[in-house]
């Protein structure tokens, strides 16, 4: 088998993960080399979404934003262009093209086409893939359903001024992929129970995605997030039995603070987690206050088949289709059939069905507001205390009742809980831009992005909403193009781009952006989408629909 190929002045080295032209050396992570090795196997030809999971992720469940996540990669590393595209061409609806010549990879495609021998990066990532992969399935758009912890808005903390962690997505070593979400969920409770701690940092679980505990390099996540200590850790789920390895490092000088290894039973999950959340506790905060240990004794929930439930809904939530949030939804109502008062499920309900009035899934948009407000303060009702369910209450206040101040009524109760919860700044952002305080929209949505170190396409999107309301037209775009390089397949962001180009005359550029939209949602309405929108001022409103208007789109 060769070892390397050319893609047009590219040198590519499957088994190292680089690429290099002239004086220019990349490294791309295994999944990102593996889809590029496709690619190149069947260059000119359509390689449709579904070969692409199929080949490289195989059994492992794959969200629509994390192939686009890796084609972006690829397009970066290659110095490619989207709009006019030298490598790698997208096909609406139908897939991706590798354009550019491609020499010496024939043997490569030989051995991918029988299946006999499959080059090294193959096997280097068939453990990897899946681990990566279900991370960002989980968390990945639903990361709003937990607590936040960074910085304080009148303090920015820093590893100086109170201990930081950064907690990385356990790695799944069973060689199972389908345990893939057990990892993940193992990963989001320590970082919820551990964000409770007013003393401690903790990056939220947005910014440590591009991480995992098989290949990490603890100094470069210490640098790249800021912290000063690193929590690593592998999962092995069998039957009954599970196996948890941890490993808890100081990042400023490399030594190994703790490391434990837990063979239990999975009735023993709970404690074996709160074990590891208090040994961290007591390892890096002097004193844990008594309200701190109030509010880490209330867990979600104490069972464990309600818990797995959550956790698979969470999966299929963040495929963002009507059939995921109604499965999503099926499997939050099966966690608290066993546990009714399992309060984040009943916020995940709430948020399953604002998004039906959204975005069209449903028949009775009027009465999947309703029942949102209705889960939502039942959350709230269980727990008062969870800043989560006080999130989506805001939400749904923001986009169901169309009333941005009780949006940030809402919000604000969730900060009182947790003063960095960085979504919750996110939202009171977006409720300023739509009362007309786009100044103060940028200020907040700023100090969540200082929360979130990596920062969702979202907040990037609502960045650029604002900007183009205060005619900064060039910060607009920039801030919007961040968004798409992010995630293309992320509508708002196309279309406040195609308004930003609208307003500027750049009319060619817009109907690109609306041909996105639309190959997005074919049946994209403006009229019900201005319907949705909370806007207190009819001129800003009016002002947006009139610039996607010359931009193409129609009611």
């Amino acid at each position: 088998m060769q070892d390397a190929f050319m893609i047009g002045d590219w040198h590519v080295e499957p088994v190292t993960g680089q690429i290099y032209k002239d004086n220019t050396e990349r490294r791309l992570e295994p999944k990102t080399m593996a889809v590029l090795v496709y690619l190149a196997t069947h260059a000119g030809k359509t390689v449709t979404r579904m070969e692409l999971e199929e080949s490289v992720w195989q059994d492992s469940i794959v969200t629509y934003e994390a192939l686009t996540v890796t084609i972006n990669k690829i397009r970066a590393a290659l110095e490619d262009n989207s709009r006019k595209p030298r490598y790698i061409e997208t096909l609406s609806k139908r897939g991706y093209r590798l354009i550019a010549p491609v020499s010496g990879v024939d043997s490569i495609a030989a051995n991918v086409t029988s299946g006999t021998t499959r080059p090294a990066i193959y096997k280097i990532a068939s453990i990897i893939f899946a681990v990566v992969i279900a991370i960002l399935v989980v968390f990945g758009l639903f990361s709003h359903l937990y607590n936040h912890k960074a910085e304080n808005q009148q303090h920015l903390a820093s590893p100086k001024d109170v201990p930081s962690i950064a907690i990385i997505p356990f790695a799944n070593i069973s060689g199972d992929s389908s345990q893939d979400y057990f990892a993940a969920g193992m990963t989001e409770y320590l970082i919820t129970d551990l964000s409770r701690l007013s003393s401690l940092l903790v990056i939220s679980r947005a910014s440590v995605l591009g991480f995992n505990s098989n290949n990490i390099d603890i100094k470069n996540v210490s640098q790249a997030l800021n912290v000063r200590y690193v929590l690593t850790g592998s999962v092995i789920k069998n039957g009954n039995q599970m196996r948890v390895s941890v490993q808890l490092t100081d990042a400023s000088n490399g030594i190994q603070l703790w490391a434990n290894r837990f063979d239990k039973k999975l009735d023993d999950l709970f404690a074996v987690q709160d074990e590891i959340s208090n040994k961290i506790a007591s390892e890096l905060v002097s004193q844990v206050t008594h309200t701190d240990q109030v509010l880490r004794s209330r867990n979600y929930t104490t069972n464990h088949e309600a818990h797995d439930y959550f956790i698979r809904g969470n999966a299929l939530y963040t495929s963002i289709s009507k059939e995921g949030n109604t499965l999503a939804r099926e499997m939050f109502l099966k966690a608290i059939e066993i546990d009714p008062d399992f309060a984040s499920a009943h916020s995940a309900i709430a948020l399953t069905y604002i998004d039906d009035y959204r975005r069209k899934w449903g028949k009775d948009p009027i009465g999947a507001v309703e029942r949102a407000f209705e889960y939502a303060n039942k959350a709230i009702s269980i727990d008062n205390s969870a800043a989560v369910a006080h999130w989506v209450l805001a939400y749904a206040h923001l986009y169901g009742h169309k009333e941005p101040q009780k949006a940030i009524a809402s919000a604000e109760q969730a900060i009182k809980l947790y003063p960095n919860y960085a979504d919750a700044y996110a939202i009171i952002g977006s409720a300023y831009s739509f009362i007309d305080r786009s100044v103060d929209a940028i200020r907040i949505n700023k100090h969540a992005m200082r929360l979130n170190p990596t920062s969702s396409f979202v907040y990037y999107a609502n960045l650029g909403r604002d900007y183009y309301f205060l005619q900064q037209q060039d910060k607009a775009i920039e801030s919007l193009e961040d968004a798409i390089f992010r995630n293309e397949n992320y509508l708002n962001a196309h279309l406040y781009l195609a308004a930003t180009y609208a307003s500027i005359g750049q009319l060619d550029n817009a109907s690109w952006e609306v041909e996105k939209v639309l190959v997005l949602d074919p049946e994209f309405s403006l009229n019900y989408w201005a319907k949705t929108q909370p806007y207190r001022s009819k001129a800003r409103l009016e002002r947006m629909v009139a610039d996607l208007r010359k931009a193409g789109l129609s009611d």
